[in-house]
Formats: C-alpha cells, sequence, structure tokens
C-alpha cells in the first residue's frame, strides 16, 4: 500500500472514526446515547450526566456534577483506565476494522475537563508577569497585590512526562501556589481543551492562610479566582479545591467561631446546588451569571458590591421567604423583582 491507502490504514482515532460513529463506540463501551442518565465512571444515584454534540457534531458526555467532558475515545479511556494506545487496539480489535497495529499512531490524552484532574512528573517555570496578563486579572479587579497575596504567578512553560506547555499572549498560563511546593495547580483559562493541571489533594482549601484571624462575614466560594474578586470587595472568601469535594466539619465549626456569619455561594447548576446543600451553613445563588467573577466582568465593581449587599441583606434578613433555606426553591419572578429593588441596611459588611 501507498500513498491515500497507506495513510487510511494506520490505526488511530481519525480512521476509526471514519469507519464507526463515536455513539457505536459510547453504545459499546459506556451506554447508550441519552439526554439524561447517572455516570458511568462513579456511584451516581441521580441522572447528573448527558450527551450533547459539538461544533464538529460528535457526541461528547458531560458530567454536570464535576464539570468533566468527555470524547467517545476519552470516556473508553476513564471508563477501563486503559491508555490510549490500547483503547485504539481495543476499539480495533472488537469492531474488527482491521486497521494497522504494527505502528499505531500514540497521542498524548488530552484532558477535556474543567475540573482539576492530579497530574504527576509535571514541573513548570515563573516568569514575570507582563501587561497582557495584568490584564487578565485585572477585567475581574484582582490587582498585582492579591494575586501576590494569595500566591498567583505567571508561568513561561510547563513540563509533563510526554508532553509540555508554553505560554503566549493569547494562551497565558498562571499557577495557583501553597507553601507545599509540590502542591499547586496550573490554569490557561484562555484555553480551548485542557485548561486545568494540578498536583493538589482533597485537603487544599485555597485562601485559608490569608485569612483574618476574626471578621464578621465570610463567604465559601468554588475556585481562588472567585476568592480574590471578594477579597477585592473587602469580603474574606475561601474555597475547596472543587465545587464536588467538601470542606471538613471541624473546619466549618472552626470558621463559625471566628466569623459571625459563614455563607457558600457556588454556581447555580446541579453541581453548585449539590455542593451548597452539603454544607451546614446558609447558601445563596447568582441568578445572572456563573459566578461573582463573571460579574464582575460585565458588569463592574460598583455593581458588583451592590449586588452583594443586598443578596446578603435579604438572605440574612428574610432567608424564610428568599433564598436561605435548606430546601433550595428557585424564586418566581416576583420574587426576583421584589430581590433586585429590595434594600437592607443592617448587613455584615
Amino acid at each position: 500500500m501507498k500513498g491515500k491507502d497507506l495513510f487510511e490504514s494506520i490505526l488511530n482515532e481519525q480512521n476509526i472514526l471514519l469507519r464507526i460513529s463515536d455513539e457505536q463506540i459510547f453504545s459499546r463501551y459506556i451506554c447508550k446515547v441519552q439526554n439524561s442518565l447517572s455516570s458511568p465512571f462513579r456511584v451516581d444515584k441521580k441522572n447528573s450526566c448527558g450527551f450533547y454534540k459539538n461544533n464538529k457534531g460528535r457526541y461528547i458526555l458531560h458530567d454536570f456534577s464535576t464539570g468533566q467532558s468527555w470524547g467517545a475515545i476519552y470516556a473508553v479511556m476513564e471508563k477501563t483506565k486503559m491508555s490510549y494506545a490500547e483503547v485504539l487496539k481495543m476499539i480495533n480489535k472488537d469492531f474488527e476494522l482491521r486497521l494497522d497495529t504494527l505502528n499505531p499512531v500514540n497521542k498524548v490524552r488530552e484532558l477535556q475537563i474543567e475540573e482539576t484532574k492530579p497530574v504527576n512528573n509535571i514541573s513548570y517555570s515563573i516568569k514575570p508577569y507582563e501587561k497582557k496578563e495584568i490584564e487578565y486579572w485585572e477585567q475581574y479587579g484582582i490587582t498585582s497585590n492579591t494575586l501576590l497575596k494569595y500566591g498567583v504567578y505567571c508561568v513561561q512553560s510547563v513540563q509533563f512526562a510526554n508532553s509540555s506547555w508554553r505560554a503566549t499572549k493569547n494562551n497565558p498560563i498562571f499557577v495557583y501556589t501553597t507553601k507545599d511546593p509540590k502542591v499547586f495547580k496550573l490554569y490557561r483559562p484562555l484555553s480551548t481543551n485542557q485548561k486545568w493541571a494540578a498536583k493538589t489533594n482533597r485537603y487544599v482549601i485555597w485562601g485559608l492562610t490569608q485569612l483574618p484571624n476574626k471578621g464578621s462575614l465570610l463567604v465559601i466560594t468554588k475556585s481562588l479566582k472567585d476568592v480574590m474578586v471578594l477579597h477585592e470587595l473587602g469580603i474574606p472568601a475561601i474555597s475547596p479545591d472543587s465545587e464536588v469535594i467538601n470542606i471538613p466539619n471541624n473546619i466549618i465549626k472552626e470558621l463559625k467561631k471566628r466569623f459571625k456569619y459563614v455563607v457558600s455561594m457556588y454556581d447555580y447548576d446541579t453541581a453548585g446546588i449539590a455542593a451548597a446543600t452539603k454544607l451546614d451553613i446558609h447558601y445563596m445563588f447568582l441568578f445572572k451569571t456563573k459566578d461573582i467573577s463573571d460579574y464582575y466582568q460585565k458588569y463592574g465593581k460598583y455593581s458588583t458590591y451592590r449586588v452583594l449587599k443586598k443578596l446578603i441583606s435579604k438572605s440574612y434578613h428574610r432567608h424564610e421567604k428568599f433564598l436561605f433555606h435548606q430546601n433550595f426553591i428557585r424564586p418566581s419572578r416576583q420574587n426576583n423583582r421584589k430581590f433586585r429593588l429590595g434594600f437592607q441596611r443592617d448587613i455584615p459588611f
């Protein structure tokens, strides 16, 4: 064989999907393609997953509880814990595709996730902030002093075991650091595929060491970016490494001794609502945007500060009629209007 025939006989993802559909792969190894289902990767009593088609017409499995998404090949890798090349060989054999297995095309796994996933054998090099990178944080009201306070640095390059990242003007890389140099989180906010890579664990609580000894209000949110936005507005905040990770009860009890009011503010989605209701504290949600960072970017500092004042005030003084109740009920349009127009002077900040 030569030319086009030789190329189309090589075992790779492209040639597999020329012969069978991703729906066939999902159906054989994961589950039937459907709108709503429980997670095939963990014990899940609720229908927290679903399929959608991306802009290339491919089916994608999305977990609303964790934010993770998988294409067909990567879903099989997640399910079987096999390598990329091993999955290709298995599909080739099971579907009798007869593609060449002598020299299968290896490919570094692309983690199609919004959720942090620990990565081994990873190192990075730091560089000074430049104007473009400072401007990225400024759109959220986050200053260089706050970045320094929370240990957020600019990264030049990242080296993995079999691949690497390199920062560019249009694709900056940042690192969230801790006191332990072996525990960190890498963030590419403008990347279209893998945004996160990390060496963290479920015990990491971002912003905890930066908290004041005592205060009136503490907000538990879902990311360090939101923590820094709230800090710029004068509100102490912390976040777990992920919404699906609960902050231990002993830490919650300690925080309640230090702060008069402790409240969570996660995303208003399936994962955020589930996380909020697991904590033994009051909770609130923003409805106009996904999170407080996006709200600040869209509406600015004054509007963000004002909506937080109203939200917290309404929540603490009239929670039985609005957001601070343990059984979450989305407010009606009429209640939303009352919320937008209402105002209370006695607030914790």
